[in-house]
């Protein structure tokens, strides 16, 4: 899926424009040092799923951060739904949420100033995920690049990299993705998305400190358990790709997306496979 920026709204601060009129401050901390929290949703025929899940665990992001919100969540709340309303668009769209710690210049800023906000709402091209194919890398030997967005730059690198040495031409660049793994080799998540894997009709995931708690990720695997399918958390090695005959990720915006290669070990994802029977499900869960 892809979003349309064309066609676009957004909320600065409660005030509602659109895309293309939306304007920030130079100052902003949020532009200048990436001093902000953000959480992205998915809309659906005038209803944003997930929405008290996903802005619960944004205030709970800003909070822990000493952030001071300036609005309550009950009125964040409304203005998502509101700036969302502002779409003719009546299929998929993307609604992205970000708070800001204000204005200021320097590293640092006043604990007690109050952030800004920013809710910005695409329409999505409503198509089915394309099979990815993931290249595995060792987060710690890219810190060397100094960037103001970290994991965009790099992914885009990779996909780079991956696009100049496929024979695939041009759209490998869109249907690669990346997999975080550490210097022992566990695998850990994707670049933006929880990773499964299927190994004899059980569902694994990969256990880890540094690995982020997705919503979608848990709603996937409560819904294999109501089809009747163990799920287990573990830690995951690559190594061990060879033992699993499935792998997909998942993400509040994408759902849930087949992968057809990781490394150099592929994959096949059929009608009947175990992916398949979950996003079956899921997209029954999301209607």
């Amino acid at each position: 899926m892809e979003y349309r920026r064309n066609g676009g709204w957004a909320s600065i601060n409660g005030k509602i424009c659109r895309f293309e009129q939306a304007q920030i401050p130079a100052h902003d901390r949020g532009f200048l040092y990436g001093d902000q929290m953000i959480e992205t949703m998915l809309g659906i025929d005038g209803r944003i799923v997930s929405l008290n899940d996903h802005l619960h665990r944004l205030w709970v992001s800003v909070k822990a951060v000493n952030c001071v919100p300036g609005v309550s969540l009950s009125i964040l709340r409304r203005e998502c739904i509101e700036v969302y309303k502002q779409l003719s668009h009546q299929g998929k769209a993307m609604i992205r949420v970000m708070i800001t710690r204000g204005g200021g210049v320097g590293l640092f800023a006043p604990c007690d100033q109050t952030a800004y906000r920013y809710i910005f709402v695409w329409p999505m091209d409503d198509r089915p995920p394309y099979a990815l194919k993931c290249n595995l890398v060792i987060k710690d030997h890219l810190d060397s690049y100094k960037t103001g967005y970290y994991l965009p730059a790099v992914t885009h690198l990779l996909r780079s990299r991956h696009m100049h040495q496929s024979t695939d031409g041009l759209n490998s660049l869109h249907e690669s993705d990346l997999i975080w793994m550490s210097p022992t080799q566990q695998i850990l998540e994707s670049s933006t998305a929880n990773i499964f894997f299927v190994q004899s009709e059980r569902l694994i995931t990969p256990s880890h400190d540094h690995i982020f708690s997705g919503l979608t990720a848990k709603k996937v695997m409560r819904i294999a358990m109501d089809l009747g399918f163990k799920v287990k958390t573990q830690p995951v090695f690559c190594q061990e790709l060879n033992d699993f005959s499935e792998c997909f990720l998942t993400s509040s915006v994408r759902g849930l997306v087949p992968v057809e290669q990781v490394g150099t070990h592929t994959f096949e994802i059929g009608p009947s496979s175990v992916f398949s029977q979950i996003n079956h499900a899921y997209q029954k869960d999301l209607s």
